[in-house]
């Protein structure tokens, strides 16, 4: 586990989080049981591989809440290979409870993340990150996560007070959350 930090901004961990068949089946319920409200995007880059072609997933999943009926969707996505062994790219937002509505575009959308990244402000609380092509995830969450992001962590077995290897933000390159295509603007993965 590595922790990438900065004076100010949401920080990242890069760990393996879904790195298990089994990681991905609990997944779902680790994350409507958290006490937030999430959302989920995800697209591939090449086509699907002949064992998940049958999935019929479609190559970009916009923004999608996260609730007991699309928890089969969710466990699909992030299942699916592509043709080179890949997953897909995919984003999950927690964001507050209370914070149930779609965004009313994706600009709106892109300001909430803008300012969890640059302010650690809500509604969004943690963001994690699967590049299908990696085989660690990045989370980011804020310098002091509000105490249902605290226990996910825990859930996943991170303890950002814990952890050894710290090193500045800016050497998460790209993977750096202000430089991921759903917040400068591009579609998901892209």
């Amino acid at each position: 586990m590595t922790v990438y930090v900065r004076d100010h901004g949401a920080i990242c961990v890069a760990t393996s989080i879904l790195g298990s068949d089994e990681a991905i089946a609990g997944l779902p319920r680790q994350l409507l049981s958290s006490g937030m409200a999430w959302y989920w995007e995800s697209c591939r880059r090449e086509p699907p591989c002949d064992e998940h072609v049958h999935l019929d997933l479609p190559d970009e999943r916009p923004l999608t809440p996260l609730t007991e009926p699309s928890e089969a969707l969710l466990l699909a996505d992030l299942r699916e290979r592509d043709v080179d062994g890949y997953g897909r790219y995919f984003a999950s937002f927690g964001l507050d409870a209370d914070h149930r509505t779609m965004p009313a575009s994706r600009e709106a959308w892109r300001a909430v993340l803008r300012t969890f990244a640059a302010d650690e402000a809500g509604p969004v609380r943690i963001v994690l990150v699967q590049p299908g092509d990696a085989n660690e995830d990045y989370v980011f969450v804020p310098h002091v996560p509000t105490a249902s992001t605290r226990a996910l962590l825990e859930r996943w077995g991170i303890h950002l007070d814990a952890a050894r290897d710290r090193r500045p933000y800016r050497r998460l390159g790209v993977m750096q959350l202000e430089g991921l295509s759903f917040l400068a603007g591009g579609s998901a993965g892209s």
